[in-house]
């Protein structure tokens, strides 16, 4: 198993942001681009998905003012990217029925985007699982990461048993030994799973906040049944010690991969 990664700081830029159809194209398209590395293509369309998922909520409220309610919410959806560069919802849980239907609506009016390969170069599916909270946000303009900050200013996130190391290389390796801690003791091969003979990496993508809560899950890159323990585990992580930039305290976006291997 891989220690735990930094993917970037949460710093935010700004591009425009249409509603139809071709300018979600646009947007897609841009995504190559704004990508920190090709390593973190999926990533970072899977990112874009849910922005646009999160434009569309606060645009419902523009709309109707009920659906205010539902600012804070829990958003749980498992999705693939077909062969075809298609977005499908295979399960979708949210309070608002509303909101339900418009976001199925909008997922049907997305373009096709990159079709991914194996390493044999064969096109094959991306299935991911997103968990997130909705909240009415400016869309105005679209949400882009900056990017890369200067790292040597960043005082990595902790875990609160690595409070006393004050060096930040020890600090860092600290939370990848308490991260590999949180795993093992954890980790449940799903028997379904085991039955299927179903092995693979997965990789899950969080958020640290700046008040040190996890959340904003991605998973992906593997069976769906290897996802949901993925993100079982990951929401079993506690309260972290927020990470710093500058002393100041900031949201922090990590990536950890999982291994299922059959004996």
């Amino acid at each position: 198993m891989k220690n735990l990664f930094l993917l970037s700081f949460l710093f935010i830029g700004l591009i425009s942001f249409a509603q139809d159809e071709e300018n979600y194209k646009t947007v897609f398209e841009t995504v190559e681009q704004n990508c920190d590395s090709i390593k973190n293509l999926k990533f970072c369309y899977l990112k874009r998905f849910q922005l646009i998922v999160q434009k569309k909520f606060s645009e419902e409220i523009n709309l109707n003012n009920k659906l205010s309610k539902n600012i804070g919410d829990d958003i749980y959806m498992e999705i693939e990217i077909d062969t075809t560069g298609k977005f499908i919802i295979n399960k979708l849980s949210t309070k608002s029925k509303d909101f339900e239907k418009s976001l199925n609506k909008l997922v049907e009016s997305l373009p096709r985007i990159k079709v991914f390969e194996n390493e044999n170069q064969k096109k094959v599916k991306l299935e991911a699982i997103l968990d997130f909270q909705l909240y009415k946000i400016n869309f105005d303009r679209y949400i882009e990461p900056e990017g890369k900050k200067d790292l040597s200013l960043l005082e990595a996130p902790r875990f609160e048993s690595c409070r006393s190391i004050k060096d930040e290389e020890n600090s860092k390796k600290c939370l990848m030994l308490q991260m590999n801690n949180h795993i093992i003791q954890n980790f449940r091969y799903p028997t379904k799973a085991l039955n299927k003979n179903i092995s693979g990496r997965t990789v899950g993508a969080f958020i640290i906040t700046k008040e040190g809560f996890v959340t904003n899950y991605i998973v992906y890159d593997a069976d769906i049944l290897l996802l949901k323990e993925t993100l079982r585990i990951l929401k079993l992580l506690p309260k972290f010690i927020p990470g710093k930039y500058n002393n100041e305290n900031v949201a922090v976006s990590y990536a950890q991969p999982l291994k299922f291997k059959l004996n």
